[in-house]
């Protein structure tokens, strides 16, 4: 991977390697009165950063070797889009856990009602429906902000 996700853009980004203390040598040539200038070489300089190519986000590193920093953070590094799809199996579990549970309280009404079609068949059908709408709330609450 040679791009990561920058926290500032938002987007995939590559990276920039910013030296400090670098010496650069680069020819200088007149050409139709104007200077042209030749192919930059640098010499020593020192690593100081890594950070995005388009909005300069400095990449924290507090090591003392921010190559292997960059490594590790690549590594390790969630896609976004990856990380969305996790969040959508964690909710699409809780609704399979929900319809199973509302398949039982149905299925204890329907069970209830067969056995005993009086009041107390009402209590249990209407305790259902209350649990029901107890675990929607749940759900909605938890997931507001997706839906």
């Amino acid at each position: 991977m040679d791009k990561f996700y920058c926290p500032e853009c938002k987007e995939h980004r590559r990276i920039e390697a910013v030296t400090i203390n670098a010496e650069c040598h680069q020819t200088v040539i007149m050409e139709n009165n104007e200077l042209r200038y030749g192919e930059i070489t640098i010499d020593d300089g020192v690593l100081d950063r890594f950070q995005c190519e388009v909005c300069g986000y400095m990449i924290p590193d507090e090591t003392d070797d921010p190559e292997k920093n960059l490594i590790e953070l690549l590594q390790n590094q969630i896609d976004p889009v990856e990380l969305e799809l996790i969040k959508y199996k964690r909710i699409n579990a809780d609704l399979l856990r929900w319809i199973i549970e509302v398949k039982r309280l149905v299925q204890q009404s329907i069970k209830a009602q067969a056995n005993r079609p009086d009041r107390k068949t009402l209590e249990v059908v209407n305790k259902g429906c209350d649990k029901v709408a107890r675990i929607c709330n749940n759900l909605i609450e938890k997931y507001r902000n997706l839906i």
